[in-house]
């Protein structure tokens, strides 16, 4: 997986949808800050939510979604 290098305002409004419970939503940013597939964009994404579930456990949830 490439290593996408996202603006401050991009990555902020990704996790913002991540702790909203939107997914999707977060997927669709980071293909369009990206210009990545589907599929490497779902696994950033998952990435995040690891990272993130320690200060936000409440998004665990979102990793089988």
């Amino acid at each position: 997986m490439a290593n996408h290098e996202l603006s401050d305002e991009i990555n902020n409004e990704i996790i913002a949808a991540l702790i909203d419970g939107k997914k999707i939503a977060a997927i669709k940013l980071f293909r369009e800050a990206t210009g990545a597939g589907l599929k490497e964009s779902k696994e950033a994404i998952d990435v995040l939510i690891d990272e993130l579930s320690k200060e936000h456990p409440e998004i665990v949830k979102l990793k089988n979604v």
